[in-house]
């Protein structure tokens, strides 16, 4: 972020969160018509990475997963006697 917004403190647009974003980065940084578009542009792009590493994380879990055996959990059933039986 501070490579894209140098002139923006990023505690500023932490302590914010998603729904206080703008009118924070607006207050922070008078004057600077562009600034929004940049903070969005780079907000965008954590939230990209962020899903990203989680959907790399699903597919290992997948592989992982098809090297697991595969067995039943059910119980055996076991015979009831009927009533005509008699043994």
């Amino acid at each position: 972020m501070r490579e894209q917004v140098p002139d923006l403190d990023p505690p500023v647009v932490l302590q914010a969160g998603a729904t206080e974003l703008q009118a924070t980065v607006q207050d922070a940084a008078t004057g600077q018509a562009d600034i929004m578009r940049r903070v969005l542009n780079v907000y965008n792009d954590a939230i990209v990475q962020t899903f990203v590493l989680a959907l790399a994380l699903a597919a290992v879990s997948i592989l992982g997963s098809l090297g697991v055996e595969w067995r039943s959990v059910k119980k055996p059933a076991t015979p009831t006697k009927s009533q005509g039986d008699k043994k």
